[in-house]
C-alpha cells in the first residue's frame, strides 16, 4: 500500500514539474515573437542628461517650498474633509521610528479616550 502511495505521489509531482516547464517554455517563446521593439531605442544612443541640484536641496533645511506645502495642506484636506490654512509646518523627528508610524500610534491612542 505505501508503495502505491508513494508511486501517485511521484507520478503527480512528475506531472506537475512537466506542466510547469512547459508554461516557461510557452512563456519564454511568446516573450520572443510578441515583444515589440521601438525603433529608436535601436538607433539611436542613450544621451546623457546633465544633472541639475534639486530644488529642496538649495533652500534651507527648515524651509519647503511652495509645491510641498500645497501638496501637504491637500492631503489634510482629503483626510480631514474640510478646508484647511496651513500657518506652519514642523518636522517630527524623534527615535520611535518613522513619523507616519508615530502619527498612526498616537491617532489610535487617542481613539481608546473615553
Amino acid at each position: 500500500m505505501l508503495a502505491y502511495g508513494l508511486k501517485v505521489a511521484f507520478l503527480g509531482m512528475g506531472i506537475v514539474f512537466i506542466g510547469l516547464f512547459l508554461l516557461m517554455l510557452i512563456i519564454k517563446f511568446q516573450s520572443k515573437f510578441f515583444v515589440q521593439k521601438s525603433p529608436q531605442s535601436a538607433t539611436s544612443p542613450v544621451e546623457k542628461v546633465p544633472e541639475t541640484a534639486h530644488p529642496s536641496n538649495t533652500q534651507e533645511d527648515n524651509e519647503l517650498d511652495d509645491e510641498t506645502v500645497a501638496v501637504i495642506a491637500a492631503v489634510i484636506q482629503a483626510v480631514y474633509g474640510t478646508q484647511i490654512i496651513v500657518k506652519n509646518i514642523k518636522r517630527i523627528t524623534g527615535s520611535q521610528g518613522l513619523p507616519w508610524a508615530q502619527m498612526g500610534r498616537v491617532d489610535a491612542m487617542n481613539l481608546r479616550k473615553l
